[in-house]
């Protein structure tokens, strides 16, 4: 695992490899070591006679509800390996180092107290990580709506919105009354949301009944996937709120295109879906598409099953 001597060359070895984007020390700080729950622990593989990086795995500590009681979690955020070695090794070889990374990591996590694993892999590195045995493995489908941008969606009666801040208080009662709707949830609150919407240009909206805050919504313009993709959600019921702040993104979204210049374009609104959502967007209009997004569970706390972990039980975004 590293250590705070590794840093400099971690940052390093990303911008070299991992393909993603070019970031300085002051960037690595404040995606993994400034996170809500701490830093972030890396596993590093090396090439013992070269003395040089040769792959490293970063897990991202996290809090999960399982059926009311919040647990100790990490999910692992990216895997980058030396672009000479995965040319040079083979997949038997790269199937091979991921499974030591990932293995060596979740020792050092049980030891230290942590409860589960939980990941929504690139499709890339999710065919490798099916290879360990311990993982429960689930998916989520994608749903979509095209955009027009002289759609209206009507909120139910009673209803309003209006921008929000992630750091709003009202939040953390919003997470306690949403938490229940699954068995399992990533953590949603005031003092989380603000970390992981920060890495991206997130909308956020508040969703109002009698000026209570009964929903929350952050949703991303991907224009490079020429769609509108709504991310994280919290509402107060499964029903009218969940209704209402779909209904609230869609609009959001039909504003945002059309403020787009000539050259840019976004054709549609698109979510991660549950069984429960479902039920909300189709009689809105959503189609299911031909992409579903995986989910990797891997249970360390032995007085739990893996049955209440087990992916189908989630609520998950597609920033997850």
């Amino acid at each position: 695992m590293h250590n705070p001597d590794d840093i400099d060359a971690l940052v390093q070895f990303w911008k070299e490899n991992s393909g993603w984007d070019d970031i300085d020390r002051n960037e690595w700080e404040r995606r993994f070591l400034h996170t809500p729950y701490g830093s972030a622990s890396v596993a590093i593989a090396e090439d013992v006679e070269r003395k040089e990086i040769v792959g490293q795995m970063i897990f991202i500590p996290t809090k999960v509800s399982v059926d009311g009681s919040e647990l100790s979690a990490h999910r692992p955020y990216a895997m980058v390996v030396k672009q000479s070695y995965k040319q040079l090794s083979g997949y038997l070889k790269l199937v091979d180092m991921v499974a030591k990374l990932y293995n060596y990591a979740i020792a050092i996590f049980k030891e230290s107290g942590v409860s589960l694993i939980h990941m929504m892999p690139d499709q890339r590195w999710s065919r490798l990580l099916k290879f360990l045995p311990a993982l429960q493995i689930g998916s989520f489908p994608l749903w979509s709506l095209p955009l027009e941008t002289h759609a209206k969606f009507e909120m139910p009666f009673g209803f309003d919105a209006e921008p929000i801040s992630a750091a709003d208080e009202r939040i953390d009662q919003l997470w306690q009354e949403s938490v229940q709707l699954y068995g399992c949830s990533v953590q949603r609150n005031a003092a989380s949301l603000p970390w992981k919407t920060s890495h991206g240009n997130y909308q956020l909206l508040g969703i109002y009944k009698k000026g209570e805050l009964k929903g929350v919504v952050a949703s991303i313009a991907k224009l490079k996937d020429k769609q509108w993709l709504i991310c994280d959600m919290l509402t107060a019921d499964g029903d009218e709120t969940l209704t209402a702040t779909i209904q609230a993104a869609c609009r959001q979204a039909v504003a945002y295109k059309a403020q787009l210049k000539a050259h840019e374009e976004m054709n549609k609104v698109a979510v991660l879906t549950t069984p429960l959502m479902e039920q909300v967007i189709t009689p809105i209009g959503f189609k299911k598409e031909d992409y579903k997004f995986p989910m990797l569970v891997q249970l360390l706390d032995k007085s739990l099953t893996k049955q209440q972990v087990a992916p189908e039980r989630w609520y998950a975004s597609a920033n997850d």
